[in-house]
């Protein structure tokens, strides 16, 4: 039996008014509301955060972050790299360029 339903048995029992027991269950349930769960807001903090970020950054035209088109790599140096070559070719000059290309 919840805590309600045991005061109203015992304020029926008790003879008490109609409009006084109204009062008291009116009292008691405005003193039972739920409590305030400190992780579940801060997760809602840091969702609503977050979508304010997106949401930023939609307006602003993109990411902060500026995309640089790089030259791309000479055919015999991608296959190197990707070890697509059947043989790898470890010659000096490619592995110069590719050591110039890495720093």
């Amino acid at each position: 039996m919840s805590v309600i339903a045991t005061a109203l048995k015992h304020m029926l029992a008790d003879g008490m008014d109609s409009d006084a027991i109204v009062a008291a269950v009116a009292e008691m349930e405005r003193e039972m509301t739920p409590g305030v769960d400190r992780a579940s807001e801060k997760r809602r903090e840091w969702d609503r955060e977050g979508m304010r970020k997106q949401w930023n950054c939609a307006l602003s035209g993109g990411n902060r972050w500026k995309r640089v088109d790089a030259e791309p790599f000479p055919p015999r140096i991608a296959a190197t790299l990707t070890n697509q070559a059947p043989e790898i070719d470890r010659s000096p000059e490619v592995m110069a360029h590719v050591r110039a290309r890495l720093n």
